[in-house]
């Protein structure tokens, strides 16, 4: 038990910027339980509610590659039921992030109810407590499910960090915008098959992450000969900095854009304020390929006859044609879909350099990680995407807002310059000791004391 509650706390407080974001949902949280208990419901506590949330989850964003690194490693094996303590860790953490919200959801709906008027009746207390019943398990359900389902994009994300990362990332996505649907359509369904849902996915989640070993040793002969029948015929090409820098193949990416995009026409999007924030955020997603610019650098600087300045011109060259063709392919989506659905000019010209200026500030802003993600890094990157996502929604609404869409955009566009000379003074005097893939983890200290 006592190894449980490290690993949890570990989680929560692995690097600066965690136990910042961590601290914060956490006070967020209880201002708000605390203003729900002495004042009605309003649209403030919902705002600092989910405030809070986005900061814990953030706060615990590194658990996923924690938990898959401390899985593997050889180390943790001689430690007793190890995968047991682990899997534990995971799910208690999941439920920390994802029950305050349903439960304190609930409780808003509970002190909302006027005490004044006649008091209701049996039947109507039954009804009453029967939906908060329904609300609350259904609302539980739901987000320990989509929690769960963002902690496995993370750990794409972050373990594979290039372009078959993002993808799978992106794919998880769009089983999340496609299960879901039948809730859209049919409010009348059944809070119990929410729970069945859940409770199926976190079982088969839970004995695939404790036998795991014993089934991938059981799949190593047929993986193994699958793999050396193609060892031969597979063979990678492209320039030699883009094949070390993860950018050498963008157009796998650009269309693996296409899978989520179609899913999403199921469920209906067809609102314009909708669609221009779905593609808005798919074009940050593909500058995030650039946080790992400077790890992968290393391996160029020692290679090559370039100083830091020139370096970092070499790998915005090659990101730039790798995001280039992505955003390019968004664009094509973004016209195609405003053309089907007959969405206003005035959307379509907002909607264009939005796009890319979200490539753009994704991209410089990945090239800015120099010295590990700390707390400015995320600070400035929620704040660009909040932005972003305020201008999606802008341009959406009507013609009225479009003259602060224009001074949004120029701003934004005003910071993609400010990014990029701080980006290029950081590699100009980068410190190379500081680019290494594991050097902001120490998950292994938090099981040593089991």
């Amino acid at each position: 038990m006592k190894a449980v509650l490290r690993l949890i706390y570990t989680y929560f407080t692995c690097t600066p910027a965690a136990r910042i974001f961590s601290g914060i949902g956490a006070t967020l949280i209880a201002v708000s339980s605390i203003a729900l208990r002495n004042v009605p419901p309003t649209f403030l506590i919902g705002v600092l509610l989910m405030a809070g949330i986005a900061a814990l989850y953030i706060g615990s964003s590194m658990m996923p590659l924690m938990l898959g690194r401390m899985a593997r490693s050889q180390t943790f094996r001689a430690v007793p039921a190890v995968r047991l303590k682990l899997l534990a860790s995971a799910l208690v953490t999941l439920f920390i992030v994802a029950v305050p919200l349903p439960v304190l959801a609930v409780y808003g709906l509970m002190v909302s109810q006027s005490p004044y008027g006649p008091a209701p009746t049996a039947a109507q207390l039954a009804s009453i407590h029967a939906g908060l019943v329904q609300t609350f398990w259904a609302g539980t359900s739901t987000s320990v499910l989509v929690a769960g389902w963002v902690y496995v994009v993370l750990w794409f994300i972050t373990s594979q960090r290039n372009a078959a990362g993002l993808l799978k990332g992106l794919a998880v996505i769009a089983a999340v915008m496609f299960f879901p649907t039948r809730n859209i359509v049919d409010p009348d369904a059944l809070a119990r098959w929410d729970v069945a849902i859940c409770s199926g996915s976190l079982l088969t989640f839970s004995v695939l992450f404790v036998f795991w070993p014993w089934l991938r040793a059981l799949a190593a002969p047929l993986l193994g000969s699958l793999g050396g029948a193609g060892a031969h015929s597979s063979r990678v090409s492209g320039r030699e900095i883009d094949l070390l820098l993860g950018t050498a193949n963008p157009w796998l990416l650009a269309l693996g854009q296409l899978i989520p995009v179609l899913l999403a026409t199921r469920i209906g999007f067809y609102s314009a304020a909708v669609w221009l924030f779905y593609l808005t955020l798919f074009s940050t997603v593909s500058g995030a390929i650039a946080g790992q610019a400077a790890e992968c650098s290393r391996a160029l600087w020692l290679r090559g006859d370039w100083s830091p300045a020139q370096l970092f011109v070499r790998v915005e060259k090659s990101f730039w044609r790798h995001n280039g063709c992505v955003l390019g392919v968004l664009l094509v989506l973004l016209v195609a879909i405003g053309t089907y659905e007959k969405l206003p000019l005035v959307l379509l010209a907002a909607g264009l350099p939005l796009l890319a200026l979200g490539t753009i500030l994704s991209t410089y802003l990945g090239l800015m990680v120099t010295r590990g993600l700390r707390w400015t890094e995320c600070l400035l990157a929620i704040a660009v995407m909040l932005t972003l996502m305020a201008v999606a929604v802008l341009a959406a609404r009507s013609a009225e807002d479009l003259r602060t869409v224009i001074v949004l955009e120029c701003a934004l566009a005003v910071l993609a310059v400010v990014l990029r000379y701080v980006a290029r003074g950081r590699w100009t005097h980068i410190d190379w000791l500081q680019c290494r893939a594991d050097r902001a983890l120490s998950g292994r200290s938090a099981a040593a004391h089991h």
